[in-house]
């Protein structure tokens, strides 16, 4: 069915065409509702007519791109309350809630007080991949098929320049997801993908949840995949996939949207590392993460919102006029480390700079790329008391066998002597080497090499400062 004009893909495309929604006596199931959950007078599997029903959405609103950050900022700052005291929630969303837990003062700062940042460039980078992946199903989820490697590299080009990035690292780390998102979906059935981005606007208690969910697949037998897209650079423990309120939460959304579906699949694409991370949720584990979910939102509205330091603020919209972090990022020599007290405010601090180190390394690449770009169309240049130019550094790649013989005949050492003096094993390629062996040969074979390789190895031990989670 085509689009309605300015939506992408199928998302709204029923609007205006149908009035046909027939609820079930004491259901929000419509009688037209085959068992496999599509409309049996379109053929779809997403009855948008039903959603606009039920959920009040309109053909103009938006299709979900940008998420609940976008939608909240058209709002953010509106009509709001700035006395904390007075602040009532519009509506709540997973991103809300969990910027409370993070820390509650840059809620306060982003909701009840409208100060919002333009974000930095890994949020800027996650959005240009979704929507890439958004644009690519809308377009091709009807009929299946192998995700076209190309096209996406295209989409992805297009959303990164809106986006206005800059760091060709970044771009090409980003073409790189497209290329193995691409491998990972070799045959998708047809109407696999019931949709991406769908939308939710559903009550909770006194509250009302807002929102979006990345994708869902029917994986057939009444089993939907919940999929949200992740850009992180490291996995989830077990531990955090399980806790997942997110997860949880569109699980609950799911069972609403979908009702007909028997059995519902947690997973976060991690498309840094081009795989899924699955789980699922027994009824009583998903009725406790709802009910945390709406004791947060009720938190969000209590008079006080304390600064959390955590090591996250380097990278915050606020953190140039957050009295909590500017106070952390100063030297102070005084602290009592005898109380627990005093340890505690310590490490507050360290967690404080630990953000701004990453995040200022994060902005001075960032800045870095934009005046090499001045550079390229302009030339050298100087600005701020500073001259900039490229210069030439050479770095050299020695021939083992030709290096060896030069050394040996020059030093009059043997072979070996030499190779021990001078050579050494770089462990980053070796650990491909074992995993590709292990590909081949097996788990238990790459294990055992492994084990001989670190038996054979010179070893050495240093203290290294570590922290973690504490568990409550």
């Amino acid at each position: 069915m085509a689009s309605s004009s300015g939506q992408s893909g199928r998302a709204f495309s029923s609007f205006g065409e149908l009035d046909c929604y027939r609820p079930e006596p004491n259901s929000r199931r419509c009688q037209f509702f085959r068992p496999d959950g599509a409309c049996e007078r379109v053929g779809e599997f997403m009855c948008w007519k039903w959603l606009a029903v039920t959920q009040g959405y309109r053909p103009e609103d938006k299709t979900g791109r940008g998420k609940e950050t976008k939608m909240e900022a058209s709002k953010t700052g509106k009509g709001q309350q700035s006395d904390s005291a007075a602040y009532k929630n519009e509506y709540i969303s997973y991103s809300r809630i969990d910027q409370y837990k993070k820390c509650p003062k840059a809620f306060e700062y982003s909701y009840v007080q409208g100060k919002r940042g333009d974000g930095t460039d890994a949020t800027r980078f996650g959005s240009a991949c979704h929507a890439a992946l958004e644009d690519y199903f809308n377009a091709h989820s009807e009929e299946g098929g192998a995700v076209n490697a190309d096209e996406l590299c295209g989409l992805f080009q297009k959303h990164w320049g809106d986006e206005c990035l800059t760091d060709q690292a970044l771009f090409d780390e980003g073409l790189a997801i497209m290329r193995r998102f691409a491998v990972a979906h070799p045959a998708l059935e047809p109407m696999q993908v019931r949709g991406c981005e769908i939308p939710f606007d559903l009550p909770l208690g006194r509250f009302r949840v807002k929102g979006f969910i990345d994708r869902v697949d029917d994986l057939g037998n009444g089993t939907l995949e919940i999929i949200d897209y992740k850009t992180n650079k490291q996995p989830y423990s077990d531990e955090e996939l399980e806790s997942s309120m997110q997860l949880g939460l569109y699980e609950w959304v799911c069972r609403q949207l979908f009702p007909w579906a028997k059995r519902f699949v947690l997973s976060y694409w991690m498309l840094r590392m081009g795989y899924k991370q699955t789980t699922s949720r027994t009824p009583e584990q998903l009725d406790n993460q709802i009910r945390y979910f709406e004791a947060m939102a009720e938190s969000t509205e209590r008079p006080e919102y304390p600064a959390r330091l955590n090591a996250l603020c380097g990278w915050c919209d606020h953190r140039e006029y957050c009295e909590a972090f500017q106070n952390a990022c100063k030297a102070d020599g005084t602290i009592d480390l005898n109380s627990q007290s005093g340890i505690e405010a310590l490490v507050a601090r360290r967690e404080a700079l630990a953000g701004v180190l990453n995040g200022a390394k994060n902005s001075k690449d960032a800045i870095d790329a934009r005046i090499k770009a001045v550079l390229d169309e302009h030339g050298d240049f100087t600005a701020g008391g500073k001259a900039f130019r490229y210069i030439t550094k050479t770095s050299y790649s020695y021939d083992l066998a030709k290096t060896l013989d030069l050394v040996s005949r020059y030093t009059g050492h043997s072979r070996d002597e030499v190779m021990r003096e001078i050579c050494s094993v770089d462990s980053t390629p070796l650990k491909k080497v074992v995993s590709a062996y292990g590909k081949s040969a097996g788990s238990l074979k790459a294990i055992e090499l492994q084990a001989e390789l670190e038996g054979a190895a010179k070893s050495r031990t240093t203290k290294v400062l570590f922290s973690s989670n504490a568990k409550e």
